[in-house]
Order: structure tokens, then sequence, then C-alpha cells
């Protein structure tokens, strides 16, 4: 028999049947029966029996869906549970803000006087009352003890005719502690207490007239209680530091700058040193306002007339001159930064610089990078040793070496800088940008705000706070904030009316009331 027609399938192969004499058949098949098999394929021989498909009960699959929910539930607790504890350890910076939301009101009145209060720090306050006599009162800012007031000096005649606005410098008083963003809490406060003053010329109203001292004295008192620990009296000075276990006082005449260092307790005279003034410069009543006597970490730092600024080691030897530096370098300048360190500034023919002192005064420890200092306002520590510069990009250091990290020139005009969890922020002009702390790249950046400027950034561990200022009379300033990890704005919120210059201070937003020029703390 010839074969039978094809049958096309639904799957596009063709089967082909035929009529096969089969010549050995089994016993039970008649001899020269014909028998139709179905010849397959080859791709369509099943290698095997596929297995019987079992049957899922309904309740198996609710079971499962219910694993893959709590897998996923389990994944979210983390990851919530993870931000939660991020949250909180960056809520216990110092620095960052308490929570705020989109409501800001005044919950009270500062006044001047006590405005230090604000900014967490201890500090204190030199009075003269109407008759002359002189006290010093104690603030402590952190919470961490109780104030007292300490009678300095008696009344004075002398200071007694002269209204308080109008004297200019007289007695003076600092603490042993150096100055630090987190200063370590001061010990003593060493206050150089006289009757003799330099005050405004009643006449003219501009120049100085001298009040001549019949006394001079030493005071020591001790922050916890304001007691007195030594009192002692001096020949002359003017202007006084305190190093560790050193007080240095310093006085001037028309040719030199004297300053010498005695026992804090005993008042014993350790070293002198004279800083005679260049040839044909004679100092002024109104030039002493130049002179500068104050604590760079463990040592002295002493600027004057003609003299940029020399470093001494609290036993009066000189450790660094900045004059021969300065001199070789174009709109070359120094300044002191939150830290107490001492910070050069110069331009290149390229770009600005910016050399960092070593603390202990040795130039081989210096650390030059390039570009200007861009201030960072906070920092979580997330990223150690962040050191920010900006010229035509925005460049990171390692503060400790100076070495390169990385650098981001879609950033131009940076003011000043946030660090928290991994990430830069940076205020522009008028706007925002966020980077990887780690490579620089962008993660987001604000839309430009017309007529506005930021004035200040902030954190309260849950948003970045960005405050705008009106660059317009008829603008309304405005605290903006920002999902730090998205960019998103989460809200508004408008000041009090009056109520201007706001920023933080410690944990809390501190504005100033225009109508009676008194910080007030927002919540």
């Amino acid at each position: 028999m010839g074969p039978s027609p094809t049958t096309p399938l639904a799957n596009g192969c063709l089967r082909v049947a035929a009529r096969v004499l089969i010549g050995m058949v089994p016993p039970m098949v008649r001899r020269g029966e014909l028998q139709e098999v179905e010849l397959l394929d080859e791709h369509d021989v099943p290698l095997s029996s596929p297995p019987p498909r079992r049957r899922i009960a309904p309740g198996a699959v609710v079971v499962g869906a219910l694993v893959v929910a709590a897998g996923l539930a389990a994944t979210q607790w983390v990851i919530t549970a993870r931000e939660r504890a991020a949250v909180e350890a960056l809520a216990q910076v110092p620095g960052v803000l308490a929570p705020v939301d989109e409501t800001i009101t005044v919950a009270r009145t500062v006044a001047g006087e006590d405005a230090g209060t604000l900014f967490g720090h201890s500090e204190g306050v030199l009075d003269r009352a109407t008759d002359g006599s002189q006290s010093y009162t104690w603030v402590d800012g952190t919470g961490g003890g109780s104030g007292w007031t300490a009678e300095l000096m008696g009344p004075s005649a002398a200071l007694a005719a002269v209204a308080s606005g109008h004297v200019v410098s007289g007695s003076t008083c600092v603490t042993d502690s150096a100055p630090s963003i987190d200063p370590v809490p001061a010990t003593r406060v060493v206050c150089l207490v006289t009757d003799g003053a330099f005050v405004v010329d009643p006449t003219s109203g501009t120049g100085l007239e001298r009040l001549p001292a019949t006394t001079r004295e030493v005071v020591v008192l001790s922050v916890a209680d304001g007691s007195v620990l030594a009192r002692w009296p001096v020949d002359a000075g003017e202007y006084v530091a305190v190093l560790p276990d050193v007080v240095v006082l310093g006085s001037w005449s028309a040719t030199d700058i004297t300053l010498a260092g005695y026992d804090p307790l005993t008042g014993e005279q350790r070293w002198t040193r004279a800083e005679p003034l260049p040839r044909g410069f004679r100092l002024s009543d109104d030039d002493h306002l130049g002179i500068s006597l104050f604590r760079v970490g463990d040592l002295l730092g002493y600027s004057g007339p003609e003299r940029s600024l020399l470093l001494l080691s609290a036993d009066g030897r000189p450790v660094r001159d900045l004059d021969g530096e300065l001199g070789g370098m174009v709109d070359a300048g120094w300044l002191t930064d939150q830290d107490g360190r001492i910070i050069l500034q110069s331009q290149s023919a390229d770009a600005p610089r910016t050399t960092f002192l070593a603390p202990d005064g040795d130039p081989a420890g210096d650390v030059t990078v390039d570009g200007r200092l861009v201030h960072t306002v906070l920092d979580d520590d997330s990223v150690p040793g962040l050191l920010l510069t900006a010229h035509r990009a925005l460049c990171a250091w390692d503060e400790r070496t100076g070495d390169a990290l990385w650098a981001n020139d879609e950033v131009v005009s940076a003011g000043s800088a946030l660090v928290m969890r991994g990430r830069v922020f940076v205020t522009t002009a008028n706007g925002v940008v966020a980077l990887d702390a780690r490579t620089g790249a962008l993660v987001w950046a604000t839309e430009t705000e017309r007529r506005m400027a930021v004035s200040a950034i902030a954190t309260d561990a849950h948003h970045l706070l960005v405050m705008l200022d009106p660059t317009t009379r008829d603008g309304e300033p405005v605290l903006v904030a920002y999902d730090p990890a998205s960019g998103h704005e989460e809200f508004r919120a408008h000041y009090p009316d009056g109520i201007s210059m706001v920023g933080p201070a410690r944990r809390t937003l501190v504005g100033m009331d225009e109508t009676t020029n008194e910080y007030v703390v927002l919540g």
C-alpha cells in the first residue's frame, strides 16, 4: 500500500502516517495482519515519559504566598530598622538640630548678653558698674554647671566718669581652654585687672584718650565656682593669653612690644622677650588696637604693627615667623578657623592656595592644597578627613596628607558644605548640590531659586534644611526641607513676622527679631 496523505499539525510540524507490513509479530498477532504505525519527526520523539503532574492544593499556594510576604516584610523591617538607627546616630552629632517641621514659631527671646548660651559656649562677661567697680560673670552654656559672679575690683572714680560703652580697652579676662569648635571645658579664668583704660575721646568722639592706671594685677578664678585661686600684682600689661601652665602678658611702648610669661598661681616670671618695632616706626595710642596676643593650640600667637605673625612656645622660644614666608607670596594673608588652626591663603600663578600650619609650627608638617577653603558647617565623620576647597571646581583632599581625592567641575560657586551619611551637600549662589563624598559624583541638585540666596544650611537628621533669603525688598525668607537621599522637597516653612537671619545654633534654630534686635529661639 502506498503512504497516506500528509496532515498538518497545530505546531507547524508534519507527521507522516504509513501502513507497513510487519514481518515479525508477537504470537498473539496474526501473521499477515496489517497494522497502522505513526512515524514521528525526530524532534517530537520524547526521551522519556513525562512524570505525572502533581496537583497543588490551594492551601499550599496560600502558604507559599505568606512565606514570600513574610520574607519581604522582614527585609523591609531590616531596612527600616537600619534607617532608624542611622538617623538616631546622626541626631547625636553636635550641631544636628532637633526635628523641624513646616510650622516655625517663636519659642522664647534671648537678650544679647546671653546669646553665647545659645551656641553652647561657656563664657564670661566682664562688667563695669556705674561706680567704676568691676566684676566677672560666668555663664555655663553647656548645661554642665551653674553660673557665678566674682568681684574683681572696687569702685574707681576715673572709670565711673566714663560711659561703659566708651571704654575701648582696659581689664580683660580669658580662659585656659584652647580654641576649638568643640573646646575642652575650661578650668581657670585669668583676668588682667586694672583701673586704667583707653576710652573714646569725649571731645572728638573718634580718637582715644588714655586713663592712666594706678593699679594692675592678675586674678586667677576657678571655673567651678568663681573662687579666687591666685592674685598677684604686675608692673605692666595690656594684653593677656593663657597657655598650659603659663600666663603671658603683653605690654607696649613707642618703640617695642614686650612679652612675658608667668606662673599662673605664684606670679613668678619665667621668661621675657622684647619685639622691637621697625626702625622709624613709633606706636601711637590708636596703633595699640592692632596688637593681638592669643593661643594657637599649645603655642602663643603674636601679631602687631609691621608684624604678620610670630609663633612662640610656652617657654618664649620663637617657633615660626611668618613675615618671611608671606613676603614671597602674592595676595597672601593668614586667618584662624573655628578650630583655632592657622591658615595661610595665597595666590599662585594658576590658582589660590590654602596652607594649614602644622600644630607644632614645623613647616614640614604643613598641608597645602589648591583652591580656597570651603567652610564645613557640620561633619558626621562618615568620610573621615575630608577637606574641601573651590576654584573652578569643587575639590576634595585628605586633610592629613593633602592628597587629592576627587574634583567636580559642575560645582563652580561653592559657599559652605555639610557632610553626612557619605554625602557632601554644598551651597551654591542660589541652591544646593548633593555629591557622593567618596567619589564626587553628582547625586542631585536643586532647581535655581529666582531672587533667593542661600544664607545657611543645616540638618535635623531627617531633612537637609536650607535657609533662603530674598535678594529683593518684596521677597520673603523661607526654610526649605529636602530629602537628603533624593533631593525631593518635603516642605517649606515661613518665618514668624519680623524674624530674619535664621540659622542653626546648637540643636535649635535661632533668628533675629528686627524690631528689638534680640535673638529668638524658634520651635
